[in-house]
């Protein structure tokens, strides 16, 4: 039953107050249509539509209020808004359009479509509407920086400047702004005007070191070297230990010439606490690359990495780091002990555990192997690498019901993983050990999720296709996929058995007997394999040469002889599977 008369309107207008704008039910200037309580009942049931998630219900609704009131500003914006949800841009452009033609004092609308023109790259439109909006709406600062960026995104640096200025008259000397002016400038090739700015902004806030960092910066741009000496020094004065002002010092004694000053420098970067880790690394690489013909470009690197750990003790990155060092030049232990420190400092860095694992696996220590995983299993038990290792292990170890609970795991936390690589390997052994629980439509969902991660990878193309082949499924599917192996590979005794064994399943038994024989001439003499002369013997037995089969089967058995198939093969003397 629908809410009628008043009430309707006190809803409605309480509505209002939650929106932040204007509900237009009633009539507009210019507007041909009255206020009625079939527009608002309609209204009322868009909302409600809306604020279920009923797009297109919330869209039929508010095109029939439309309909009613075809001037009606916040129809026409809800109508957009709810078109631009369903990528419908351009009819969702056209009616955000339509709600600042009929409310251009709405600044909510204004501002709303420019920022659609800038998300959707329209640079020109947004400009306009926010040239629009400065006119309309002199009084908000905001609009203002917004002109900025976007003057400056279409190249007219003159007039994102000339915003800026005026945004500085009305808010004073800011920094950003400042900032973002002496960009401008700089792109201009306007130096001058440049370190003008940042003396202006110096003389509102002279304990600013990064404005001094800055203004040195710019002056060493310029080759006012003595200036920008005095810049650095006056902002290391203001803030002793200043990593930045330090970096600026480095590239300037560097610049000069002077050795000496430039390694002081250049190890007192990474000594200081203010700047990130992440940005003294950017800058190691910078440095790595200047300094790594040098010959003592590995002590200067290990005395970097020394000067970081000064500087922050207590972070388990930074240990990380010092052991990739230490683990590049060879010096083995000190690496564990590295990592065994990063590990300490912070248990749940995978990426620690991870290459203290490699390394005990490069050093082929069962022992330590043994001894991360399970550590590592403790402390970063959601780890989709470690639960993998953690699989394989208990694979090996003949564990199949442990090996299919590690890696079930390891694939619900694969969302995190950024390796494709561990995707795919995550999904192919899963897949064996389903087939080993007799979960065979499950096992060839996770073939394909792999094959999704490495569409081209011959070796799972082909056991998705045997796959196939042993479950009877998609026959088709599966040979076009053994086709193409043996086109690209044709040596390959595996790929050429696989597809021997799919021909096999469709009854072409003549093409099979072929690629299978031709699978046992490329096949290992010293190492024959089982599965080959096994399939020989099969189609041997579809072509009806059944003392041949059994021959072919007893010589499998002979190399697998724990196999039960082979042995109900021999014992019923027919093909089983």
């Amino acid at each position: 039953m629908r809410l009628k008369g008043s009430i309707i309107v006190l809803f409605v207008s309480l509505l209002c107050l939650l929106q932040p704008f204007s509900l237009v039910a009633k009539t507009q200037k210019g507007s041909d249509n009255l206020y009625t309580a079939e527009f608002d009942s309609l209204f009322l049931d868009a909302l409600c539509a809306k604020s279920a998630g009923k797009i297109q219900e919330s869209i039929d609704l508010y095109t029939r209020c439309n309909q009613l009131n075809p001037r009606s500003a916040i129809v026409c914006y809800e109508l957009g808004t709810l078109y631009l949800k369903l990528d419908s841009v351009q009819l969702g452009i056209d009616y955000m359009n339509k709600s600042c033609d009929y409310d251009p004092k709405n600044y909510y609308y204004q501002t709303n479509l420019a920022n659609i023109y800038s998300q959707k790259g329209m640079y020109n439109e947004a400009l306009k509407k926010s040239e629009f909006i400065a006119k309309k709406f002199p009084q908000n600062d905001n609009v203002f920086y917004e002109l900025s960026m976007l003057y400056t995104r279409t190249g007219q640096y003159d007039k994102s400047i000339s915003a800026l200025d005026k945004l500085e008259k009305r808010v004073g000397i800011n920094k950003d702004i400042t900032f973002e002016k002496v960009r401008l400038y700089r792109t201009l090739n306007k130096n001058n005007k440049a370190i003008k700015e940042i003396e202006n902004f110096i003389k509102e806030s002279p304990y600013d070191e990064s404005a001094w960092i800055y203004k040195g910066d710019l002056e060493m741009a310029t080759n006012q070297m003595d200036e920008a000496l005095a810049s650095y020094t006056k902002s290391l004065e203001i803030a002793p230990g200043n990593g930045y002002a330090m970096a600026s010092l480095c590239s300037y004694y560097d610049y000069i010439g002077n050795k000496e000053k430039t390694d002081e420098y250049l190890y007192n970067i990474f000594k200081a606490t203010d700047v990130s880790l992440s940005n003294k690394l950017a800058f190691l690489e910078r440095v790595a690359k200047y300094y790594e013909r040098s010959p003592d470009y590995l002590s200067r690197l290990e005395k970097i990495y020394l000067s970081m750990i000064e500087s922050d003790p207590e972070n388990a990155q930074v240990y990380l780091n010092y052991s990739e060092f230490l683990g590049y030049v060879g010096r083995e232990q000190e690496c564990i002990e590295s990592l065994r420190t990063s590990v300490y400092l912070d248990p749940s860095c995978s990426d620690c555990w991870l290459l203290l694992f490699k390394t005990a696996f490069d050093r082929e220590d069962s022992v330590m192997i043994d001894k991360v995983l399970n550590d590592a299993m403790e402390a970063v038990p959601n780890s989709p690498e470690f639960c993998y290792f953690a699989g394989v292990k208990a694979m090996d170890e003949k564990n199949n019901a442990d090996a299919l609970k590690y890696v079930q795991k390891a694939k619900e936390n694969l969302s995190g993983a950024k390796s494709e690589e561990l995707q795919k390997s995550v999904n192919v052994l899963l897949a064996e050990l389903l087939r080993a629980e007799g979960k065979k439509q499950e096992a060839r969902e996770c073939m394909l999720e792999a094959l999704s991660k490495a569409p081209n990878d011959p070796m799972l193309m082909n056991n998705y296709a045997y796959y196939l082949a042993l479950d009877n499924e998609e026959l088709d599917k599966a040979a076009e996929y053994g086709a193409k192996l043996v086109e690209k590979e044709p040596l390959n005794a595996t790929f050429l058995d696989t597809y021997a064994y799919i021909l096999m399943k469709q009854g072409k038994y003549n093409l099979a007997i072929f690629y299978i024989r031709q699978a046992l001439t490329y096949d290992s003499k010293e190492n024959p394999n089982a599965e080959l002369i096994e399939h020989h013997g099969d189609i041997l037995y579809f072509l009806g040469n059944v003392d041949q089969a059994i021959e072919e089967w007893a010589k499998a058995k002979e190399i697998n002889p724990n196999s039960s198939i082979l042995n109900e093969k021999i014992k019923q003397k027919k093909y089983v599977e």
